[in-house]
């Protein structure tokens, strides 16, 4: 069975652009790639998405210090279902990657919802794998709380 983050705690299908380890364009909810636009999945099977809040409440794995959250266009969900996480001081860091080709206000909505937990952007950092004219700039935003 597949699991997956999400926003919110439901089953739902999980889209997937290939089967090889590390493929990007793979997606929980809908067929979208990391720029929002659809994609034909190659396959597609059922999953559950759990909140990271319902999860730890749920399941109590030890809690985390440190999260990376590297999800392929869909952070403003999974950061929204991380509330009450990142909010406990036990969280000392996260790192976000984020697209830059994303709409305007994206990054920065981001941003200010982490902020919003009590986490300050330390750094940004662009992707050095980044290149290509279809590939968009790719950056890592670490948080840190003081």
């Amino acid at each position: 069975m597949a699991l997956a983050f999400d926003g919110e705690t439901k089953m739902d299908a999980f889209y997937m652009s290939d089967k090889e380890p590390g493929t990007a364009h793979n997606s929980f909810a809908e067929a979208a790639n990391c720029l929002g636009e659809s994609f034909e999945s190659r396959f597609k099977q059922s999953a559950v998405g759990f909140s990271v809040d319902d999860f730890i409440e749920q399941y109590a794995p030890p809690f985390p210090n440190h999260i990376k959250i590297d999800v392929d266009g869909i952070e403003p969900r999974i950061i929204k279902g991380a509330q009450r996480t990142l909010t406990d001081g036990r969280v000392r860091s996260l790192l976000v990657e984020l697209e830059g080709g994303m709409e305007e206000g994206y990054i920065e909505g981001v941003v200010e919802m982490v902020e919003a937990c009590g986490l300050k952007c330390q750094k940004k950092v662009r992707g050095a794998w980044c290149g290509g004219s279809n590939v968009p700039v790719t950056y890592n935003f670490i948080f840190v709380r003081s």
